[in-house]
Protein backbone atom coordinates (compact mmCIF):
# COMPACT_ATOMS: atom_id res chain seq x y z
CA UNK A 1 0.00 0.00 0.00
CA UNK A 2 2.60 2.64 0.71
CA UNK A 3 4.28 1.82 -2.92
CA UNK A 4 1.34 2.62 -4.54
CA UNK A 5 0.77 5.54 -2.47
CA UNK A 6 3.98 6.91 -2.82
CA UNK A 7 3.53 6.03 -6.87
CA UNK A 8 0.08 7.74 -6.99
CA UNK A 9 1.83 11.01 -4.97
CA UNK A 10 4.79 11.03 -7.23
CA UNK A 11 2.95 11.32 -10.14
CA UNK A 12 0.44 13.93 -8.51
CA UNK A 13 3.56 16.20 -7.61
CA UNK A 14 4.97 15.91 -10.99
CA UNK A 15 1.99 17.24 -12.35
CA UNK A 16 1.61 19.93 -10.01
CA UNK A 17 4.83 20.85 -10.03
CA UNK A 18 5.06 20.94 -14.17
CA UNK A 19 1.79 23.41 -14.24
CA UNK A 20 3.72 25.60 -11.33
CA UNK A 21 6.57 25.88 -14.22
CA UNK A 22 4.43 26.47 -17.23
CA UNK A 23 2.87 28.86 -15.27
CA UNK A 24 5.50 30.95 -14.28
CA UNK A 25 6.62 30.70 -17.83
CA UNK A 26 3.72 32.33 -18.96
CA UNK A 27 3.61 35.07 -16.07
CA UNK A 28 6.76 35.89 -17.74
CA UNK A 29 5.20 36.19 -20.78
CA UNK A 30 2.70 38.62 -19.68
CA UNK A 31 4.28 40.53 -17.27
CA UNK A 32 4.90 43.62 -19.79
CA UNK A 33 1.35 42.94 -21.49
CA UNK A 34 -0.01 43.70 -18.46
CA UNK A 35 1.99 46.47 -17.19
CA UNK A 36 1.48 47.94 -20.25
CA UNK A 37 -1.84 47.59 -19.75
CA UNK A 38 -2.62 48.68 -16.34
CA UNK A 39 -0.43 52.14 -17.21
CA UNK A 40 -0.97 54.87 -14.52
CA UNK A 41 -3.59 52.45 -12.54
CA UNK A 42 -0.50 50.98 -10.52
CA UNK A 43 1.73 53.19 -8.30
CA UNK A 44 5.05 54.56 -10.02
CA UNK A 45 7.13 52.64 -7.31
CA UNK A 46 5.77 49.46 -7.95
CA UNK A 47 8.64 46.89 -9.01
CA UNK A 48 6.85 43.81 -10.31
CA UNK A 49 9.40 41.44 -11.20
CA UNK A 50 9.92 37.40 -11.25
CA UNK A 51 12.46 37.27 -8.32
CA UNK A 52 13.68 34.76 -6.01
CA UNK A 53 10.30 35.20 -3.87
CA UNK A 54 7.99 35.23 -6.66
CA UNK A 55 9.63 31.48 -7.53
CA UNK A 56 9.59 30.67 -3.81
CA UNK A 57 5.83 31.23 -3.71
CA UNK A 58 4.90 29.43 -6.88
CA UNK A 59 7.23 26.47 -5.71
CA UNK A 60 5.84 26.43 -2.53
CA UNK A 61 1.88 26.57 -3.89
CA UNK A 62 2.76 23.73 -6.34
CA UNK A 63 3.91 21.61 -3.65
CA UNK A 64 0.72 21.85 -1.92
CA UNK A 65 -1.74 21.61 -4.50
CA UNK A 66 0.31 18.60 -5.58
CA UNK A 67 0.15 17.29 -1.72
CA UNK A 68 -3.41 18.53 -0.92
CA UNK A 69 -4.90 16.79 -4.42
CA UNK A 70 -2.87 13.81 -4.59
CA UNK A 71 -3.49 12.43 -0.47
CA UNK A 72 -7.08 11.55 -1.55
CA UNK A 73 -6.53 9.31 -4.37
CA UNK A 74 -3.30 7.96 -3.03
CA UNK A 75 -5.23 7.00 0.36
CA UNK A 76 -8.43 5.30 -2.34
CA UNK A 77 -5.29 3.43 -4.00
CA UNK A 78 -3.87 2.40 -1.19
CA UNK A 79 -7.16 0.89 0.39
CA UNK A 80 -8.43 -0.82 -3.02
CA UNK A 81 -9.86 -4.41 -2.40
CA UNK A 82 -7.28 -6.33 -4.55
CA UNK A 83 -9.49 -9.43 -4.64
CA UNK A 84 -12.37 -7.29 -6.37
CA UNK A 85 -10.29 -5.48 -8.53
CA UNK A 86 -8.97 -8.23 -10.05
CA UNK A 87 -12.38 -9.82 -10.79
CA UNK A 88 -13.76 -9.26 -14.06
CA UNK A 89 -16.16 -6.71 -14.28
CA UNK A 90 -15.28 -6.14 -10.49
CA UNK A 91 -16.41 -2.50 -11.00
CA UNK A 92 -16.84 -1.54 -6.76
CA UNK A 93 -19.57 0.09 -7.87
CA UNK A 94 -20.06 2.25 -4.55
CA UNK A 95 -16.34 3.18 -4.26
CA UNK A 96 -16.58 4.42 -7.56
CA UNK A 97 -19.76 6.14 -7.69
CA UNK A 98 -18.78 7.95 -5.11
CA UNK A 99 -15.66 9.53 -6.71
CA UNK A 100 -17.71 10.09 -10.01
CA UNK A 101 -20.18 12.00 -7.86
CA UNK A 102 -17.28 14.51 -6.42
CA UNK A 103 -16.04 14.85 -9.55
CA UNK A 104 -19.19 15.78 -10.89
CA UNK A 105 -19.35 18.02 -7.77
CA UNK A 106 -16.14 19.74 -8.77
CA UNK A 107 -17.35 20.26 -12.65
CA UNK A 108 -20.14 22.04 -11.55
CA UNK A 109 -18.44 24.25 -9.12
CA UNK A 110 -16.22 24.87 -12.06
CA UNK A 111 -19.08 25.96 -13.79
CA UNK A 112 -20.43 28.42 -11.48
CA UNK A 113 -17.18 30.23 -10.83
CA UNK A 114 -17.01 30.14 -14.48
CA UNK A 115 -20.18 32.30 -14.52
CA UNK A 116 -19.67 34.44 -11.93
CA UNK A 117 -16.48 35.63 -13.13
CA UNK A 118 -17.29 35.82 -16.88
CA UNK A 119 -21.20 38.06 -15.81
CA UNK A 120 -18.06 40.29 -14.06
CA UNK A 121 -16.08 39.99 -17.09
CA UNK A 122 -19.00 41.35 -19.36
CA UNK A 123 -20.27 43.86 -17.26
CA UNK A 124 -17.25 45.72 -17.09
CA UNK A 125 -16.25 45.14 -20.73
CA UNK A 126 -19.31 46.88 -21.09
CA UNK A 127 -18.81 49.32 -18.92
CA UNK A 128 -15.31 50.17 -20.47
CA UNK A 129 -17.07 50.27 -23.86
CA UNK A 130 -19.77 53.03 -22.35
CA UNK A 131 -16.60 55.40 -21.10
CA UNK A 132 -14.84 55.07 -24.62
CA UNK A 133 -18.21 56.38 -25.91
CA UNK A 134 -18.64 59.53 -23.85
CA UNK A 135 -17.92 62.42 -25.53
CA UNK A 136 -15.15 64.10 -23.81
CA UNK A 137 -15.97 67.48 -25.41
CA UNK A 138 -13.24 68.25 -27.18
CA UNK A 139 -11.29 66.64 -30.37
CA UNK A 140 -7.95 64.47 -29.84
CA UNK A 141 -6.99 63.79 -33.31
CA UNK A 142 -3.42 65.45 -34.50
CA UNK A 143 -2.92 67.11 -31.34
CA UNK A 144 -0.09 67.07 -29.06
CA UNK A 145 1.29 69.25 -25.53
CA UNK A 146 4.28 70.00 -24.02
CA UNK A 147 4.34 71.19 -20.49
CA UNK A 148 6.29 74.34 -19.60
CA UNK A 149 7.21 75.91 -16.58
CA UNK A 150 8.86 79.69 -16.03
CA UNK A 151 11.81 79.65 -13.30
CA UNK A 152 10.45 82.48 -10.65
CA UNK A 153 14.03 84.01 -10.75
CA UNK A 154 14.15 84.61 -14.40
CA UNK A 155 10.41 85.94 -14.38
CA UNK A 156 9.58 87.16 -11.35
CA UNK A 157 6.79 89.72 -12.85
CA UNK A 158 3.32 88.79 -14.34
CA UNK A 159 4.48 91.18 -17.20
CA UNK A 160 7.25 88.82 -17.65
CA UNK A 161 5.54 85.53 -18.23
CA UNK A 162 2.58 86.99 -20.11
CA UNK A 163 5.32 88.38 -22.56
CA UNK A 164 7.27 85.04 -22.93
CA UNK A 165 3.95 83.15 -23.82
CA UNK A 166 2.79 85.96 -26.22
CA UNK A 167 6.47 85.41 -27.62
CA UNK A 168 6.43 81.66 -27.51
CA UNK A 169 2.62 81.73 -29.87
CA UNK A 170 3.70 84.31 -32.34
CA UNK A 171 6.79 82.23 -32.78
CA UNK A 172 5.24 78.87 -33.55
CA UNK A 173 2.43 80.62 -35.60
CA UNK A 174 3.95 80.59 -38.87
CA UNK A 175 5.03 76.90 -38.54
CA UNK A 176 4.37 74.69 -41.64
CA UNK A 177 1.54 72.21 -41.04
CA UNK A 178 -0.08 73.86 -37.68
CA UNK A 179 -3.40 74.79 -37.66
CA UNK A 180 -3.73 76.11 -34.22
CA UNK A 181 -2.28 76.70 -31.04
CA UNK A 182 -2.62 77.72 -27.57
CA UNK A 183 -1.84 77.43 -23.65
CA UNK A 184 -3.90 76.28 -20.42
CA UNK A 185 -2.71 76.29 -17.13
CA UNK A 186 -4.34 72.75 -16.74
CA UNK A 187 -5.23 70.47 -19.13
CA UNK A 188 -7.91 68.04 -19.62
CA UNK A 189 -7.95 64.75 -18.02
CA UNK A 190 -4.02 65.94 -16.25
CA UNK A 191 -5.27 64.85 -12.99
CA UNK A 192 -5.17 68.62 -11.96
CA UNK A 193 -7.81 71.27 -10.79
CA UNK A 194 -8.34 74.57 -9.61
CA UNK A 195 -11.61 74.81 -7.64
CA UNK A 196 -12.06 78.76 -6.38
CA UNK A 197 -15.00 80.91 -5.31
CA UNK A 198 -16.06 83.61 -6.98
CA UNK A 199 -19.06 86.16 -6.91
CA UNK A 200 -21.56 87.79 -9.34
CA UNK A 201 -21.37 91.32 -8.98
CA UNK A 202 -24.95 91.78 -9.94
CA UNK A 203 -26.14 89.75 -7.13
CA UNK A 204 -24.21 91.93 -4.59
CA UNK A 205 -22.62 90.53 -1.34
CA UNK A 206 -22.72 86.97 -0.02
CA UNK A 207 -21.91 85.49 3.72
CA UNK A 208 -18.88 84.20 3.89
CA UNK A 209 -18.29 80.94 3.63
CA UNK A 210 -21.48 80.51 1.01
CA UNK A 211 -19.91 82.24 -1.90
CA UNK A 212 -20.19 80.13 -4.98
CA UNK A 213 -17.41 77.83 -6.25
CA UNK A 214 -16.60 77.22 -9.35
CA UNK A 215 -13.55 75.56 -11.70
CA UNK A 216 -11.17 78.40 -13.01
CA UNK A 217 -8.53 78.01 -15.63
CA UNK A 218 -5.95 80.77 -17.46
CA UNK A 219 -5.87 80.06 -21.19
CA UNK A 220 -4.73 82.55 -24.71
CA UNK A 221 -6.27 82.73 -27.58
CA UNK A 222 -6.83 79.73 -29.68
CA UNK A 223 -6.97 77.32 -26.87
CA UNK A 224 -10.04 76.08 -27.82
CA UNK A 225 -9.91 76.42 -31.71
CA UNK A 226 -6.89 73.72 -30.65
CA UNK A 227 -9.18 71.50 -28.53
CA UNK A 228 -12.08 72.23 -31.22
CA UNK A 229 -14.21 73.05 -28.15
CA UNK A 230 -17.37 74.89 -29.58
CA UNK A 231 -18.24 78.11 -29.12
CA UNK A 232 -21.85 78.33 -28.18
CA UNK A 233 -22.71 81.98 -27.58
CA UNK A 234 -20.73 85.31 -27.41
CA UNK A 235 -17.01 85.45 -28.58
CA UNK A 236 -13.31 83.63 -27.70
CA UNK A 237 -10.30 85.66 -26.42
CA UNK A 238 -8.81 87.57 -28.46
CA UNK A 239 -5.07 89.00 -28.24
CA UNK A 240 -6.34 92.35 -28.15
CA UNK A 241 -7.52 91.01 -24.46
CA UNK A 242 -4.67 91.78 -22.55
CA UNK A 243 -3.49 93.77 -19.27
CA UNK A 244 -4.76 97.17 -20.99
CA UNK A 245 -7.98 95.89 -22.21
CA UNK A 246 -11.05 95.44 -19.93
CA UNK A 247 -11.07 92.46 -17.73
CA UNK A 248 -13.08 89.88 -19.51
CA UNK A 249 -14.17 86.14 -18.65
CA UNK A 250 -15.49 82.97 -20.51
CA UNK A 251 -17.84 80.24 -19.09
CA UNK A 252 -19.36 77.17 -19.92
CA UNK A 253 -22.75 75.56 -20.17
CA UNK A 254 -22.54 73.79 -16.92
CA UNK A 255 -21.82 77.24 -15.32
CA UNK A 256 -24.30 78.90 -17.09
CA UNK A 257 -26.85 76.39 -16.05
CA UNK A 258 -25.35 76.63 -12.53
CA UNK A 259 -25.30 80.07 -11.86
CA UNK A 260 -27.55 81.65 -14.30
CA UNK A 261 -30.74 79.62 -14.56
CA UNK A 262 -33.51 81.13 -17.21
CA UNK A 263 -31.03 84.21 -17.93
CA UNK A 264 -28.29 85.61 -19.84
CA UNK A 265 -25.13 85.45 -18.35
CA UNK A 266 -23.33 87.42 -21.42
CA UNK A 267 -22.69 91.38 -19.92
CA UNK A 268 -22.71 89.96 -16.42
CA UNK A 269 -19.51 90.26 -14.16
CA UNK A 270 -17.76 87.56 -12.00
CA UNK A 271 -15.19 88.97 -9.42
CA UNK A 272 -12.09 87.04 -8.30
CA UNK A 273 -9.53 88.04 -6.65
CA UNK A 274 -10.82 91.45 -6.01
CA UNK A 275 -11.14 91.70 -10.19
CA UNK A 276 -14.57 91.72 -11.56
CA UNK A 277 -14.77 90.75 -15.52
CA UNK A 278 -17.04 90.94 -17.98
CA UNK A 279 -18.62 87.40 -19.65
CA UNK A 280 -18.03 87.49 -22.95
CA UNK A 281 -18.66 84.45 -24.52
CA UNK A 282 -20.06 80.66 -23.32
CA UNK A 283 -18.27 77.54 -24.56
CA UNK A 284 -18.91 73.64 -24.80
CA UNK A 285 -18.29 71.76 -21.48
CA UNK A 286 -15.51 69.80 -21.06
CA UNK A 287 -14.66 66.42 -18.66
CA UNK A 288 -11.44 67.84 -16.83
CA UNK A 289 -11.84 65.14 -14.22
CA UNK A 290 -13.07 61.47 -15.79
CA UNK A 291 -14.80 60.53 -18.98
CA UNK A 292 -17.33 59.01 -16.13
CA UNK A 293 -17.66 62.63 -14.22
CA UNK A 294 -20.22 65.15 -15.71
CA UNK A 295 -18.52 68.58 -16.64
CA UNK A 296 -18.40 70.81 -13.71
CA UNK A 297 -18.86 74.43 -13.82
CA UNK A 298 -15.97 76.65 -15.10
CA UNK A 299 -14.61 79.98 -15.98
CA UNK A 300 -11.78 80.97 -18.32
CA UNK A 301 -9.33 83.90 -18.02
CA UNK A 302 -6.96 85.62 -20.56
CA UNK A 303 -3.61 84.52 -20.37
CA UNK A 304 -2.49 88.05 -20.91
CA UNK A 305 -4.66 89.42 -18.29
CA UNK A 306 -4.01 86.59 -15.69
CA UNK A 307 -1.33 84.24 -15.99
CA UNK A 308 0.83 81.29 -13.97
CA UNK A 309 4.73 80.45 -14.72
CA UNK A 310 3.15 76.94 -15.26
CA UNK A 311 1.56 76.32 -18.30
CA UNK A 312 0.89 73.79 -21.42
CA UNK A 313 0.97 74.28 -25.25
CA UNK A 314 -1.76 72.51 -26.81
CA UNK A 315 -0.40 72.43 -30.74
CA UNK A 316 -3.32 70.97 -33.15
CA UNK A 317 -1.34 70.32 -36.83
CA UNK A 318 -3.20 70.40 -39.77
CA UNK A 319 -1.40 66.82 -40.84
CA UNK A 320 0.59 65.10 -37.98
CA UNK A 321 1.18 67.26 -35.18
CA UNK A 322 4.42 64.75 -33.90
CA UNK A 323 6.15 66.23 -36.89
CA UNK A 324 6.23 69.81 -35.52
CA UNK A 325 7.44 68.78 -31.86
CA UNK A 326 11.03 69.33 -33.23
CA UNK A 327 10.72 72.98 -33.92
CA UNK A 328 8.20 73.78 -31.44
CA UNK A 329 11.08 72.72 -29.13
CA UNK A 330 13.56 74.85 -31.06
CA UNK A 331 11.05 78.11 -30.86
CA UNK A 332 10.99 77.20 -26.94
CA UNK A 333 14.99 76.82 -26.75
CA UNK A 334 15.17 80.05 -28.83
CA UNK A 335 13.26 81.76 -26.46
CA UNK A 336 14.47 80.43 -23.13
CA UNK A 337 17.71 78.04 -23.83
CA UNK A 338 17.41 76.38 -20.34
CA UNK A 339 13.57 75.64 -20.25
CA UNK A 340 12.61 72.44 -19.12
CA UNK A 341 9.96 70.79 -21.71
CA UNK A 342 8.28 67.71 -20.29
CA UNK A 343 7.89 65.01 -22.29
CA UNK A 344 4.98 65.42 -25.36
CA UNK A 345 2.11 63.78 -25.39
CA UNK A 346 -1.03 63.42 -27.28
CA UNK A 347 -4.46 64.31 -26.10
CA UNK A 348 -5.41 60.47 -27.48
CA UNK A 349 -2.60 59.00 -24.56
CA UNK A 350 -4.48 61.55 -21.84
CA UNK A 351 -7.47 59.96 -22.72
CA UNK A 352 -6.35 56.28 -22.93
CA UNK A 353 -4.75 57.09 -19.58
CA UNK A 354 -7.87 58.39 -17.84
CA UNK A 355 -9.16 54.77 -18.53
CA UNK A 356 -6.29 52.83 -17.72
CA UNK A 357 -7.92 51.65 -14.33
CA UNK A 358 -11.29 50.29 -15.72
CA UNK A 359 -9.22 48.68 -18.75
CA UNK A 360 -6.64 47.00 -16.54
CA UNK A 361 -9.79 45.66 -13.99
CA UNK A 362 -11.82 44.43 -17.17
CA UNK A 363 -8.75 42.84 -18.79
CA UNK A 364 -7.61 41.20 -15.79
CA UNK A 365 -11.22 39.73 -14.76
CA UNK A 366 -11.41 38.68 -18.45
CA UNK A 367 -8.43 36.40 -18.49
CA UNK A 368 -9.51 34.79 -14.96
CA UNK A 369 -12.76 34.34 -17.07
CA UNK A 370 -10.96 33.10 -19.86
CA UNK A 371 -8.95 30.61 -17.71
CA UNK A 372 -11.95 29.30 -15.67
CA UNK A 373 -13.89 28.74 -19.07
CA UNK A 374 -11.04 26.70 -20.04
CA UNK A 375 -10.98 24.67 -16.73
CA UNK A 376 -14.37 24.50 -16.75
CA UNK A 377 -14.18 22.15 -20.47
CA UNK A 378 -11.02 20.54 -19.24
CA UNK A 379 -13.30 19.36 -16.78
CA UNK A 380 -16.51 18.55 -18.39
CA UNK A 381 -14.19 16.71 -21.02
CA UNK A 382 -12.71 14.87 -18.72
CA UNK A 383 -14.98 13.24 -16.37
CA UNK A 384 -17.43 12.16 -20.26
CA UNK A 385 -14.49 10.86 -20.73
CA UNK A 386 -13.67 8.82 -18.12
CA UNK A 387 -17.33 7.91 -17.75
CA UNK A 388 -17.27 6.84 -21.65
CA UNK A 389 -14.33 4.51 -21.09
CA UNK A 390 -15.92 3.30 -17.99
CA UNK A 391 -19.17 2.31 -19.57
CA UNK A 392 -18.11 1.10 -22.79
CA UNK A 393 -19.20 -2.32 -21.98
CA UNK A 394 -22.59 -0.85 -21.00
CA UNK A 395 -22.81 1.51 -24.25
CA UNK A 396 -22.28 -1.97 -25.86
CA UNK A 397 -24.83 -3.57 -24.63
CA UNK A 398 -27.19 -0.43 -24.79
CA UNK A 399 -26.37 -0.79 -29.16
CA UNK A 400 -26.38 -4.39 -29.28
CA UNK A 401 -29.97 -4.10 -27.01
CA UNK A 402 -30.91 -1.53 -30.67
CA UNK A 403 -30.03 1.61 -29.10
CA UNK A 404 -28.87 3.87 -32.41
CA UNK A 405 -26.08 6.12 -32.31
CA UNK A 406 -28.08 9.26 -31.70
CA UNK A 407 -28.90 7.65 -28.48
CA UNK A 408 -25.56 7.47 -27.27
CA UNK A 409 -25.08 10.73 -28.45
CA UNK A 410 -27.77 12.36 -26.64
CA UNK A 411 -27.24 10.12 -23.43
CA UNK A 412 -23.51 11.50 -23.14
CA UNK A 413 -24.67 14.82 -24.18
CA UNK A 414 -27.27 14.84 -21.28
CA UNK A 415 -25.42 13.72 -18.54
CA UNK A 416 -22.32 16.64 -19.40
CA UNK A 417 -25.13 19.18 -19.89
CA UNK A 418 -26.86 18.39 -16.78
CA UNK A 419 -24.17 19.08 -15.03
CA UNK A 420 -23.61 22.61 -16.94
CA UNK A 421 -27.01 23.10 -15.63
CA UNK A 422 -26.66 22.82 -12.49
CA UNK A 423 -23.62 24.72 -12.26
CA UNK A 424 -24.83 27.78 -14.33
CA UNK A 425 -27.95 27.79 -12.09
CA UNK A 426 -25.48 28.03 -8.91
CA UNK A 427 -23.49 30.71 -10.81
CA UNK A 428 -26.12 32.97 -11.87
CA UNK A 429 -27.11 32.91 -8.23
CA UNK A 430 -24.17 33.90 -7.15
CA UNK A 431 -23.31 36.45 -9.93
CA UNK A 432 -26.38 38.31 -8.35
CA UNK A 433 -24.71 38.40 -5.35
CA UNK A 434 -21.28 38.97 -6.00
CA UNK A 435 -21.70 41.79 -9.20
CA UNK A 436 -23.15 44.12 -6.87
CA UNK A 437 -19.93 44.21 -5.15
CA UNK A 438 -18.75 45.89 -8.97
CA UNK A 439 -21.23 48.28 -8.84
CA UNK A 440 -19.06 51.36 -7.85
CA UNK A 441 -16.72 50.36 -10.46
CA UNK A 442 -19.29 50.54 -13.35
CA UNK A 443 -20.38 53.40 -15.82
CA UNK A 444 -24.38 53.56 -16.98
CA UNK A 445 -24.27 49.46 -16.52
CA UNK A 446 -26.65 48.09 -14.14
CA UNK A 447 -24.75 45.33 -11.79
CA UNK A 448 -27.80 42.82 -12.83
CA UNK A 449 -27.84 43.53 -16.51
CA UNK A 450 -29.93 40.78 -17.95
CA UNK A 451 -28.03 41.43 -21.16
CA UNK A 452 -24.41 40.12 -19.89
CA UNK A 453 -26.08 37.19 -18.11
CA UNK A 454 -27.47 35.76 -21.02
CA UNK A 455 -24.34 36.17 -22.98
CA UNK A 456 -21.77 34.64 -20.20
CA UNK A 457 -24.73 31.83 -20.59
CA UNK A 458 -24.86 31.43 -23.70
CA UNK A 459 -20.66 31.24 -24.26
CA UNK A 460 -20.31 28.98 -21.52
CA UNK A 461 -23.64 27.22 -23.09
CA UNK A 462 -21.78 26.67 -26.23
CA UNK A 463 -18.19 26.05 -24.72
CA UNK A 464 -19.60 23.02 -22.59
CA UNK A 465 -21.76 21.64 -25.56
CA UNK A 466 -18.28 21.71 -27.35
CA UNK A 467 -16.89 19.49 -24.45
CA UNK A 468 -19.73 17.59 -24.43
CA UNK A 469 -19.77 16.21 -27.89
CA UNK A 470 -16.01 15.30 -28.24
CA UNK A 471 -16.47 12.09 -25.56
CA UNK A 472 -20.61 12.03 -26.40
CA UNK A 473 -18.67 11.54 -30.61
CA UNK A 474 -16.15 8.94 -29.05
CA UNK A 475 -19.10 6.77 -27.43
CA UNK A 476 -21.15 7.15 -30.65
CA UNK A 477 -18.57 4.91 -32.80
CA UNK A 478 -18.23 2.42 -30.05
CA UNK A 479 -18.55 -1.28 -31.74
CA UNK A 480 -21.23 -3.16 -30.02
CA UNK A 481 -18.97 -6.50 -30.67
CA UNK A 482 -15.85 -4.64 -29.25
CA UNK A 483 -17.17 -3.00 -26.64
CA UNK A 484 -18.43 -6.53 -25.10
CA UNK A 485 -15.18 -8.24 -25.17
CA UNK A 486 -13.65 -4.59 -23.57
CA UNK A 487 -12.99 -6.76 -20.39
Amino acid sequence: PWRISRQLLTESMLLSVAGGIFGVLLASWMKDLVLSTAGSSLPSWADIRLDGRVLGFTFVISILTGLLFGLVPAFHGARSDLGSSLKEGGAQVGAGEGRARFRRFLVAGQVALSVVLLAGAGLLLQSLWRLLRVDTGFNTEKVVTLELSLPPARYPETEQIAGFYHRLLERIAPLPGLSHAGLVNILPLSGGYSGDSFLIDERGEVKPGLEPTAEHRCISEGYFEALGVPLKRGRLFTARDDERAVKVALINEAMAHAFFPGEDPLGKHLTYNGVSREIVGIVGDIRHFSLAEDPRPEYYFPIRQDTLPSQTLVVRGSTDAAALVPALRAAIRELALNLAVVPVRTLDSLVSNSVAQPRFRAILLGTFAALALLLSAVGIYGVLANAVTQRTREIGVRMALGAERKDVLAMVVGQGMSLVGIGMGAGLVGSLALTRVLSGLLYQVNATDPFTFAAASILLGCVALLACGIPAYRAAKVEPMAALRVE
